[in-house]
């Protein structure tokens, strides 16, 4: 299937790992810490020359030709169906990257989950798709006592419920199965996530053709007997394609949730009132203890004058 892998024009590991999905079946993950991008555009990412052996496909299976394509974190689950693309076979198809990082809020502000936590259960990177997954699998394994067994080999689940891994036996473990997604709620607490954008040319040549067809034909163990040599130039065609994937730019653009109201804001706004009313109280203090000396001053001057009166009429 892969031909060619290069990565900043130097050859790439060729080991994969490999999960079961129930819509595509067998997947490859090609991941690695040394592949880091130290410049942007095609000479600083990762190539990639696939046979997609069209003619080995399961007409009844697939309506269409091409690849599903996932891009993802290293070590978090991939998910072709929620978020994979389609790359068409015939072409040389170019994915520019950009990367954002989006930072939400926890408790109290909301129920997203710490993402070192989430690996201690799952021993997979938090992404939000998959912690959606995840919590699904952990209420059906909780409420209807089943689970996903294409799951179970792939993101681990720490749970003391019985798990029955028999086939879905009625309608009513069914629904339950269905159901359980409507309780959950989104939100993700740190995820890096990439857009991306297409450009493509027609792929490959004449030349390229037949020089991918010989190699492709050198793999197989009887090389006369290669059903691609049965196929015409067009068809042929649809069978290959090339990838080029990098960053378009080496910066990120980040996210990042703040509460409207948080703890510092409270408390300045609780000394700000407490301020107000301690200096309104000093200043009612202030203004009555004038009041009363006020009073005592004329019942003073109001005594003192009626002794003067007394002591002229004497």
């Amino acid at each position: 299937m892969l031909l060619e892998c290069t990565y900043a024009g130097q050859s790439c590991e060729r080991s994969s790992k490999n999960i079961v999905t129930p819509d595509y079946g067998n997947c490859y993950t090609l991941q690695s810490r040394r592949y880091i991008s130290g410049t942007s555009g095609p000479l600083g990412g990762m190539t990639l020359t696939i046979n997609l052996e069209n003619h080995e496909a399961i007409e009844k299976m697939t309506e269409s030709f091409g690849l599903r394509l996932t891009l993802h974190e290293v070590g978090s689950f991939p998910l072709p169906l929620e978020k994979g693309m389609t790359i068409s076979g015939g072409f040389e198809t170019s994915l520019a990257l950009k990367l954002t990082t989006i930072q939400r809020q926890g408790p109290p502000y909301g129920d997203c989950e710490d993402p070192v936590e989430y690996f201690k259960k799952h021993l997979v990177r938090y992404t939000t798709q998959g912690c959606l997954q995840t919590c699904w699998e952990t209420h059906v394994a909780a409420h209807c006592g089943c689970i996903a067994g294409y799951l179970t080999s792939e993101i681990h689940f720490f749970t003391d419920h019985k798990l029955n891994m028999t086939e879905i036996p009625n309608s009513t473990v069914t629904g339950c199965y269905t159901t359980a997604g409507e309780l959950l709620s989104s939100g993700s607490f740190i995820e890096n996530v990439y857009t991306t954008s297409f450009s493509g040319a027609i792929w490959p040549h004449e030349t390229k053709l037949a020089e991918l067809k010989n190699t492709s034909c050198a793999r197989y163990e009887n090389s006369t007997a290669c059903r691609l040599d049965m196929l015409t130039n067009s068809t042929l065609r649809s069978n290959f394609l090339k990838l080029h994937i990098y960053f378009e730019e080496l910066n990120y653009e980040q996210i990042v949730e703040e509460p409207m109201y948080d703890i510092t804001q409270v408390i300045s706004d609780i000394g700000g009132s407490l301020g107000l009313c301690i200096g309104v109280s000093l200043l009612c203090v202030f203004e009555a203890v004038e009041a009363i000396v006020g009073v005592l001053l004329a019942l003073k001057r109001k005594i003192q004058g009626q002794t003067r009166v007394k002591a002229q009429f004497n």
